[in-house]
């Protein structure tokens, strides 16, 4: 607190209590406070491999599919007999001689439609939105000068686009009621990230700045600014995401809201 009479510049040094004058940058963090660690490029490689990983129907690996054995009928086998060798004669001993006959069960593999995911190749939402929030945290605050991220940034696109070939209908079953419900909600959703399926319709290149919308449903976008990673072109569907700076705002009968560094990526058949 400055006392009466005195000015800023009169002020008592070190004093905790004294505010900042207008303008000056905030106070610097407490001694023995740490600052947050930025997320390096393999912890975003890490988390991309987890989310892959978490997105997998456990039961189908991701094919929406299982082969199961089924019985499909049964026989009655008669025992085989034996050829017996003694040093005066070879005879064959009737099969009666070994037992009554037997009754064998007859399968076969049959494909069916995966039961835990429903067909839809992809893990319920409550075993892989954890790993996919922290992708997409992790992936807004790298820092994308690192030699390293342009070391890994290929490799954490791969994942992403084996994420998005588990079928975007499929990711648009999972995501899109939660998406039009946060959208809709009026709740601030400033700083948290955000996962959906929608059409590319508009990718503005500027010299320093690119700004990706993408149409969620009829009156709903979402603008993606400055995405980290790209693989689509203008009316394509996209898995896209990214970290929430603007809520949801009404424009007549549609509404927008804006996330950036993020991505924006097709289904492509990648190793």
């Amino acid at each position: 607190m400055i006392a009466l009479g005195q000015t800023g510049a009169d002020a008592p040094k070190g004093d905790p209590a004294t505010e900042p004058a207008a303008g000056e940058p905030p106070a610097k963090l407490a001694k023995g406070t740490a600052k947050p660690k930025a997320p390096s490029a393999q912890d975003v490689l890490m988390n991309a491999n987890k989310f892959l990983d978490a997105a997998k129907c456990k039961a189908c690996g991701g094919d929406g599919e299982v082969t199961v054995e089924r019985v499909v009928g049964s026989r009655e086998v008669a025992p085989r007999g034996r050829i017996n060798t003694r040093p005066t004669s070879t005879y064959y001993k009737r099969p009666k001689e070994f037992g009554p006959r037997v009754t064998q069960v007859e399968t076969a593999d049959f494909v069916e439609t995966c039961d835990n995911c429903s067909g839809q190749c992809i893990a319920k939402m409550a075993v892989f939105s954890l790993p996919m929030d922290k992708l997409v945290t992790s992936l807004a605050k790298v820092n994308t000068t690192d030699a390293k991220w342009e070391k890994l940034r290929d490799d954490v696109l791969n994942r992403l686009q084996k994420a998005a070939s588990l079928g975007l209908s499929n990711w648009s079953a999972r995501l899109d009621d939660s998406v039009r419900t946060k959208l809709g909600a009026g709740d601030s959703l400033i700083g948290k990230p955000i996962v959906c399926v929608g059409t590319l319709v508009s990718d503005d290149k500027g010299a320093d700045h690119r700004t990706m919308k993408v149409r969620i449903d009829t009156h709903l976008f979402l603008t993606i600014n400055d995405p980290r990673l790209v693989d689509a072109i203008g009316g394509e569907t996209v898995l896209v995401g990214g970290v929430m700076v603007q809520n949801a705002q009404k424009q007549g009968p549609d509404t927008f809201a804006v996330a950036e560094k993020g991505f924006v990526v097709k289904p492509r058949a990648v190793k």
